[in-house]
């Protein structure tokens, strides 16, 4: 393995462990049909022209990083409300309003952006976060790409999904590689989820390049499922931990 893939591990590694949800973003370009390819690739090059635009995108990671920014900020100043020093104590309290306040600005901006400009991305899934284990769960040998996330729609088993900005999105009209700021990836669930289920996809990591990785002890590269033509294969839990059964093939 070169140098520059042990550090490309290595950096994937530190980030993804991190327990707090990541911020997954994804940039609609502007592609044609390409002479020869499949309909498959066609569908998938096609651009919606009510598709959301890279910056509103860009907007959304950044709104949830600052997010979570003000949220350790605020448990921080919230620890000297009771303190002692009544100059201390009405500092926190000056900086818990801001907080507060930019907090509500971000949330409803957010809601804003869900409601009026992700055209035809609808979210079937909430909460959602990524997380890493070394050990092996969820069906996974080792180094899995875990995500737990909420059902607020039902899904169907074998449809192709995007994991972004703490959301699960499908779209009546097409998905593009993703190239903005954020970890993010496709998937296709391998079983049906009613709305409501809480579940846990478990990222199948099949790639060649990903093999290889976990067999020398480093992380896997996902960069391969930012675009949806190469979307993970998944397996899906249920809350209870167990696998949820793909449906029958008729």
């Amino acid at each position: 393995m070169s140098q520059s893939s042990v550090v490309k591990a290595s950096v994937m590694q530190q980030h993804i462990r991190l327990r707090y949800p990541k911020s997954m973003l994804l940039c609609v370009v502007l592609a044609g049909v390409v002479c020869g390819c499949s309909q498959r690739h066609a569908e998938v090059d096609a651009v919606s022209e009510t598709a959301p635009s890279p910056a509103v995108l860009q907007e959304m990671h950044d709104l949830l990083s600052e997010r979570t920014r003000a949220t350790l900020k605020r448990r921080y100043f919230a620890q000297f409300t009771d303190d002692d020093s009544s100059a201390k104590k009405s500092e926190a309290s000056d900086e818990l309003k801001q907080i507060e306040f930019r907090l509500a600005e971000i949330a409803t901006r957010l809601e804003t952006i869900h409601r009026n400009e992700l055209g035809p991305f609808e979210r079937v899934a909430e909460g959602a976060g990524l997380e890493c284990h070394e050990e092996p769960l969820y069906g996974e040998s080792s180094y899995g790409i875990i995500l737990y996330a909420v059902a607020t729609g039902d899904i169907s088993a074998g449809e192709l999904l995007l994991f972004h900005a703490e959301g699960v999105y499908r779209t009546t009209g097409s998905f593009q590689p993703l190239t903005t700021d954020g970890q993010g990836f496709y998937f296709h669930p391998n079983a049906n989820i009613p709305k409501g289920e809480r579940f846990v996809v478990a990222c199948i990591q099949d790639a060649p390049d990903e093999i290889e990785n976990v067999k020398n002890g480093f992380m896997p590269d996902s960069d391969r499922a930012r675009d949806p033509r190469h979307a993970y294969q998944t397996r899906v839990f249920g809350s209870d931990g167990e696998p949820i059964p793909p449906p029958r093939s008729t």
